[in-house]
């Protein structure tokens, strides 16, 4: 059942989805979600597997991973916050969803946006230049474009 709580995450209520998501794992997401994994499903802080993935701080999940060079993974162009977050929002996964204490799948991403708010403008946020390492600024431009629809 993809629904059962996955045990080794330490948090009541978290699936492999929410795991598979944060991990930025697109050949585990894709296989959940066809066997019918809970698109929405909420942990204990009110989770769902779209802000597991907005968290990019797993090995897959980071822009910088996606890089040429930056790691020996043959599947680095497809793998990572984006494409899960994408996948699952074509699947029906609720973009408006907000966790216990509140925060949108926007507000879980971790941003220069408070020592620089400039850096994430929409024309900042178009252009090449990089976030620190470890930020998902094609994940989150992706989201916030999606989210002013």
């Amino acid at each position: 059942d993809p629904n059962l709580p996955f045990s080794q995450s330490g948090e009541p209520a978290y699936t492999v989805l929410h795991f598979a998501a944060f991990d930025g794992n697109m050949v585990l997401v894709p296989m959940l979600v066809n066997a019918h994994a809970n698109l929405n499903a909420r942990d204990s802080r009110g989770f769902t597997p779209l802000h597991s993935a907005a968290r990019c701080d797993f090995r897959l999940s980071c822009d910088d991973c996606s890089r040429p060079g930056s790691n020996d993974f043959s599947v680095r162009w497809t793998q990572g916050a984006k494409p899960v977050i994408e996948y699952l929002l074509d699947h029906g996964a609720d973009l408006r969803a907000r966790t216990v204490a509140g925060q949108s799948v926007l507000d879980i991403f971790s941003t220069p946006c408070a020592a620089d708010p400039a850096a994430c403008e929409p024309s900042a946020l178009a252009s090449a230049a990089p976030w620190p390492s470890g930020m998902c600024k094609q994940a989150y431009a992706f989201v916030r474009a999606r989210m002013q629809r």
